[in-house]
C-alpha cells in the first residue's frame, strides 16, 4: 500500500524587507506572507490620520461652572463665639436677588416671615419660628438696634439696600448670647467696608411716579477709610393713601493698626407714608410718620491671648401717627425714644482648642409720649418740634452678663453660654438663659 503524503511548506512571515538583490526575498526564492505587513502598515496610518483629525467632542462640550465666591473676613463679632448654623446672604446674593428693598431680600432669601405693610421697604414685621416681632434682634455692624417702643420700627434702617455688604441670621433662640431681646432669632446686617475710593450714582424709575436716586463714595485720608451713601425714594402709590416719601444718609470711618481698629458709624433715617390699613382696616386714610438718628463707636484690640471689644451707641427714633389723616386733630400720636448703651466683650484664647468668653451690657431706655408712660407733672417740648408737647414719659434700664466656652475637637465644635439679665421695671428678679450648641 503506497501512501502519499502532501507536506505543506512553511510559510515564513518578516516585519521588514529589502528589495536590494541580496536581499532575503530575493535569495529564498519562495512565496512569502506579506499580509501581516500590510494590515501592521495601514494600522500605523490610519491611527496617524487619526491623530491629525481634531476632536470636536473634545472642542464643543464646554462646561460653565458658577463661581464662589471665598470671603476671608472672619464672622463679625456679634456671632462670632456661637457654634450655630448661620445663615449668610452674601453680596452675591444681593446683587442679584430681585428685590428693592432689605425687607423683600429677607423673605426672598432666607425665607423668614415678613409682613409687609407699604412697599419699598416702608414697614414691616420680622418673625422667626413662630416668634413676634418684638422677640427678634436687629444688629447693624453688631450694634443693638432694635425699637423699645414697638417691633413694628425695627428695620428703620438708615441704610439702603446698596450699602450692606452681607446680612447674617440666626434662627432660633440666641438670649443665652443676647439676653431676652433675642428669643426668637437674630440679624446681623454688615455694611461695605472699602479700601479702594469709589464713585457711584444711580437712579431708578417706575410706574406710579416712583423713583429712587442713590448716590455713595468711598475714599482715604491717611490712616481712616471714609464710606458715606445717601438715597431719596418716593412714589404716588398704586391705591388711595399708599404715597410714601424715604430718606437716609449714612457714614462710617475705620482706622486700623496692628493689633487695633477703631470704627464709628452714624446714620440718619426720614419715612412719611400713607398707612392705608395698616393697623385698621376700618380706617384707611392713616397716615404715620418716622424719623431715625443713630450712631456709635466700636474698638478691638488685641494684648497676647486677650481680645477686647468695647462699644457704645446711641439712638433716637421719633413716631408721629394719624388715624385719619385729613383730620389731624381726630387722634394722633407721638412718641420720641432715646436709647443709650454701652457694651464690652473679652476673649480669652487658652490655646487653640479652647476660647473663654465674657460680656458686660448695659442699656437706658426711654420713651417721651403723648400717650404712653407715667403722666408728667410738667409737659415737655419736643427738642424737634416745639408745638408738640409730651405730657407722658418712662424710662427703664437693663443689665446683662455673659460667660460662654468654646472647646473645639477635630470634628466638633462645643459652646457652653450662660446670659444672666436683669430689667429696672423687674428689679428683684434675674433672669437665667443657659444653652449648650453642638
Amino acid at each position: 500500500m503506497n501512501y502519499s503524503f502532501a507536506m505543506k511548506k512553511p510559510m515564513v512571515v518578516f516585519r521588514r524587507w529589502n528589495n536590494n538583490r541580496y536581499a532575503v526575498f530575493n535569495s529564498l526564492k519562495r512565496s512569502i506572507k506579506i499580509g501581516a505587513l500590510l494590515i501592521a502598515y495601514l494600522k500605523f496610518v490610519n491611527m496617524a490620520s487619526f491623530a491629525a483629525i481634531p476632536d470636536t467632542t473634545l472642542v464643543t462640550r464646554n462646561y460653565e461652572l458658577e463661581s464662589i465666591d471665598i470671603n476671608s473676613e472672619p464672622l463679625p463679632e456679634a456671632f462670632s463665639n456661637l457654634s450655630r448654623a448661620i445663615v449668610t446672604i452674601s453680596q452675591r446674593e444681593i446683587e442679584r436677588a430681585p428685590v428693592s428693598s432689605l425687607n423683600e431680600l429677607l423673605e426672598f432669601v432666607s425665607n423668614i416671615d415678613i409682613r409687609q405693610r407699604g412697599s419699598q421697604g416702608v414697614q414691616a414685621d420680622i418673625s422667626i419660628r413662630g416668634s413676634s416681632f418684638d422677640q427678634v434682634l436687629i444688629l447693624l455692624n453688631g450694634v443693638n438696634i432694635s425699637d423699645p417702643q414697638t417691633g413694628h420700627h425695627n428695620l428703620n434702617l438708615p441704610v439702603d439696600l446698596s450699602v450692606i455688604d452681607r446680612i447674617e441670621i440666626i434662627k432660633g433662640p440666641g438670649s443665652s448670647k443676647f439676653g431676652p431681646g433675642a428669643f426668637g432669632g437674630a440679624i446681623n446686617f454688615i455694611t461695605k467696608k472699602n479700601s479702594k475710593p469709589f464713585l457711584q450714582a444711580s437712579t431708578e424709575i417706575g410706574s406710579y411716579t416712583s423713583h429712587k436716586e442713590l448716590l455713595s463714595a468711598a475714599f482715604n485720608t491717611g490712616s481712616l477709610n471714609h464710606f458715606i451713601s445717601a438715597s431719596y425714594s418716593s412714589s404716588m402709590g398704586y391705591v388711595e393713601n399708599t404715597d410714601f416719601g424715604s430718606k437716609s444718609l449714612y457714614y462710617q470711618t475705620a482706622f486700623c493698626a496692628d493689633k487695633s481698629e477703631i470704627s464709628f458709624q452714624m446714620g440718619f433715617s426720614d419715612k412719611n407714608f400713607g398707612a392705608n390699613n395698616f393697623y385698621s382696616p376700618k380706617y384707611a386714610a392713616q397716615f404715620e410718620e418716622t424719623r431715625t438718628i443713630f450712631t456709635s463707636f466700636h474698638g478691638r484690640t488685641t494684648v497676647g491671648k486677650l481680645e477686647i471689644e468695647p462699644t457704645v451707641f446711641f439712638r433716637r427714633h421719633n413716631d408721629h401717627y394719624l388715624l385719619v389723616r385729613q383730620n389731624p386733630s381726630l387722634y394722633n400720636n407721638y412718641h420720641m425714644t432715646d436709647v443709650w448703651g454701652s457694651n464690652v466683650g473679652v476673649n480669652y484664647y487658652v490655646n487653640k482648642h479652647a476660647v473663654t468668653s465674657v460680656g458686660f451690657d448695659g442699656r437706658t431706655e426711654t420713651i417721651w409720649s403723648n400717650r404712653l408712660g407715667e403722666l408728667l407733672e410738667k409737659p415737655l417740648k419736643n427738642p424737634e418740634n416745639d408745638s408738640v408737647l409730651f405730657t407722658n414719659s418712662h424710662s427703664r434700664s437693663t443689665f446683662s452678663a455673659f460667660l460662654g466656652q468654646k472647646l473645639y475637637f477635630s470634628k466638633l465644635a462645643l459652646n457652653v453660654s450662660l446670659n444672666v439679665s436683669r430689667n429696672s421695671d423687674q428689679a428683684l428678679k434675674w433672669f437665667f438663659f443657659p444653652g449648650v450648641d453642638v
